[in-house]
């Protein structure tokens, strides 16, 4: 039995039966993988292999839980060390290196969010999940047990013959990001009560519209001005609570923001970089080569290199 998962050896063992290739085959192009989802929109397998995988990036959401062992990822320049019962979250286009373990298993989960895009507080995911983040027992004991339970909840339905299964993987990852969503908005206060709690709540039902807005209009100019009024805020109290409920800066986001958009276009397109730094937003090459560096690294040019766009 494992304690921290409550799921039986043998369970594991018949869900490893089911597995349509357990040498867990990439189909990687330069550094893109093709992610070959179920008819559902997502992709489930448990991994006991013991290789790695090389620098790569998926337009996908990767979801690794660590059942046994250890597991060490690398992703922006930063090495997360994972122990039994971790569970690491890699946003969407994000370049990634999974180093070869020793033995242990794994639970890997690949889905697009994007299918997730039509209900409330989703442009909040996106704006707060911008990082790879850790959940653990010591980074995050408030959620760790509840996200452990729906992600063994999600395997389950996964290879079960259910009717609806599908909606019911759907409904287990949409209680899992709702926890986690408030994980998000909240561990920037130091308050953790329920009463705190209610207050954020609060002050986040003004700032998803500025979010929706930007995500919306992020080509344009948008001001603080035209933000706090969305907002329904004075100028500082909306500078105060954004900065509370993102953990950014307004300009600050809005670079983050732009930067994000521009990084897909990079990724997914051939237009040349002054056009890209425009759509998303910047107001002139320069602003947008200095911003960008800053973001990620390196170059709007270098990145697509490293994403071998032709």
């Amino acid at each position: 039995m494992n304690e921290l998962f409550q799921i039986d050896d043998e369970e594991l063992r018949q869900y490893m039966v089911m597995q349509p290739d357990t040498s867990f085959p990439r189909n990687v192009d330069g550094t893109f993988e093709t992610v070959s989802y179920t008819s559902g929109g997502f992709l489930f397998w448990i991994n006991d292999a013991t290789r790695g995988y090389a620098t790569h990036w998926h337009p996908a959401v990767e979801i690794i839980t660590v059942l046994e062992g250890d597991y060490s990822v690398e992703a922006e320049g930063v090495t997360y060390e994972m122990n039994a019962g971790d569970i690491l979250l890699i946003p969407s286009g994000t370049l990634h290196v999974l180093n070869a373990p020793k033995g242990g298993k794994r639970l890997i989960y690949l889905t697009e969010l994007s299918r997730f895009s039509g209900l409330e507080g989703y442009n909040y995911l996106n704006a707060l999940f911008s990082h790879p983040i850790l959940l653990s027992d010591r980074e995050s004991p408030e959620i760790i047990l509840e996200s452990r339970k729906y992600i063994i909840a999600m395997l389950r339905e996964y290879y079960s013959s259910n009717l609806f299964r599908e909606m019911a993987v759907s409904s287990e990852m949409l209680h899992f990001l709702v926890g986690f969503l408030r994980f998000l908005a909240c561990r920037n206060s130091d308050d953790l009560s329920e009463n705190n709690r209610a207050k954020q709540d609060n002050l986040h039902k003004h700032i998803i519209p500025v979010l929706d807005y930007i995500d919306k209009n992020y080509s344009e100019d948008i001001t603080l001005e035209k933000a706090s009024e969305i907002a329904r805020f004075s100028k500082y109290h909306f500078s105060r609570i954004f900065k509370d409920a993102t953990g950014c800066h307004f300009s600050e986001y809005l670079c983050i923001h732009r930067t994000k958009i521009a990084a897909d276009l990079l990724a997914k397109s051939s237009l040349p970089v002054t056009d890209i730094a425009l759509r998303s937003g910047f107001s002139s090459l320069s602003t947008f080569n200095r911003i960008f560096k800053k973001q990620k690294g390196c170059t709007p040019s270098r990145y697509r290199q490293m994403f071998n766009v032709n």
